[in-house]
């Protein structure tokens, strides 16, 4: 089954918490304020391996104004806090806040949003998940409530059932931010 991440309809008919995940995203107009950034939702949430703690993973485009844009539209949200950090050996900003329901991270590097590696190692997740079905998602989310990140929960469980990923590039470790 594919599914189209680039656009957040598709949490309307997701589980509980996508479902609530669409509610507060729609609520703040997180996606219209951010649209010339071209914000995409990424992380757990949208593939449904998320636990409690999970937060909403936003990447998007860097571009002049950004934080000027975040501060203005999301400032008085709880925790708000904007850093210029480096990742993948490029600068990025990280902008942080909480509502209600979620902790927000929103992420931007002066890449498409689509070549982003958040974006894309959730592409990447979704494919295994995909194709090792419903008893390898359960072990996946056991072992992040155990700790364990998704990459390392990944890896743990492709190990343990002796089978190598089909058709599926692996990201190097210097090409995922946690």
């Amino acid at each position: 089954m594919h599914q189209d991440f680039t656009k957040i309809a598709y949490l309307k008919s997701g589980n509980k918490r996508q479902k609530q995940a669409f509610k507060d995203i729609s609520r703040l107009r997180l996606f219209d304020i951010l649209s010339e950034y071209t914000p995409l939702l990424t992380g757990t949430i949208p593939i449904a391996i998320d636990i409690p703690e999970s937060d909403l993973d936003i990447v998007c485009e860097y571009k002049e104004g950004f934080e000027n844009c975040l501060r203005e539209h999301f400032g008085k949200q709880r925790e708000f806090e904007i850093q210029q950090v480096v990742s993948q050996h490029t600068d990025a900003v990280v902008c942080r806040f909480k509502t209600h329901h979620f902790q927000y991270e929103i992420f931007a590097q002066s890449l498409p949003s689509t070549q982003q590696f958040a974006f894309r190692h959730m592409l990447i997740e979704y494919a295994i998940l995909q194709e090792r079905g419903e008893n390898f998602r359960s072990e996946v989310i056991r072992l992040k409530r155990l700790g364990l990140k998704n990459r390392a929960g990944f890896c743990s469980v492709v190990r343990s059932k002796g089978k190598p990923l089909s058709g599926v590039a692996p990201l190097s470790n210097q090409q995922h931010r946690s």
